[in-house]
């Protein structure tokens, strides 16, 4: 069997996972995709595929709902610790995607999107939308008429900003920002 490598990621950059104490989880290099075209064609193959990949090293699957293969998957992670090869489903690192046709993750991205709009607009700051969309366009202006509680508040501002765009270009010894802490006015 061979030992794919792995990369340790920090929870913060994942959220939360369940029942750890741990502050980081390692993710295998090497990933293994669960599709088949057409969608869940084969089970029997699927399985034997799946069997075959854990037997091989590979801990770390790629699935989705759409692919029809999340109960094949399972069916062979409950064979492969019946033989063995695996101690536990911990072992393994299994993905799936949330697909924005579930009503209830699309409220939830829509509720996220006005959070982070209103809460911009809280700081004083110039909030820029875009959209072609009449619809969007209406529901961008629905962060006004209401606020974010202080809890929210705090809770938001205690997340870590990253700031993509450093702004170098604009330092120099003859201009007036001498530095990128200058620039920014320490928010880096």
């Amino acid at each position: 069997m061979v030992s794919i490598p792995e990369i340790q990621i920090p929870l913060s950059e994942l959220g939360s996972m369940p029942n750890t104490n741990t502050h980081s989880t390692r993710i295998p290099l090497l990933g293994y995709g669960t599709a088949s075209w057409p969608f869940g064609e084969s089970e029997e193959i699927m399985k034997g595929s799946f069997l075959t990949a854990i037997k091989l090293g590979y801990r770390h699957f790629d699935t989705a709902s759409v692919y029809q293969s999340e109960q094949c998957l399972g069916e062979a992670i409950s064979r492969a610790l019946e033989l063995g090869l695996i101690e536990s489903r911990g072992e393994l690192f299994v993905t799936s995607k949330l697909w924005l046709s579930n009503p209830q993750f699309i409220v939830c991205l829509f509720v996220r999107e006005k959070v982070c709009l209103r809460w911009v607009y809280e700081q004083g700051a110039s909030v820029l939308v875009k959209s072609f969309n009449e619809e969007r366009m209406r529901e961008n202006l629905d962060i006004f008429g209401w606020k974010l509680s202080s809890e929210e508040s705090l809770k938001i501002d205690q997340i870590p900003q990253r700031k993509a765009y450093r702004g170098l270009e604009f330092v120099s010894d003859a201009g007036p920002f001498k530095s990128v802490e200058e620039l920014w006015d320490g928010e880096i």
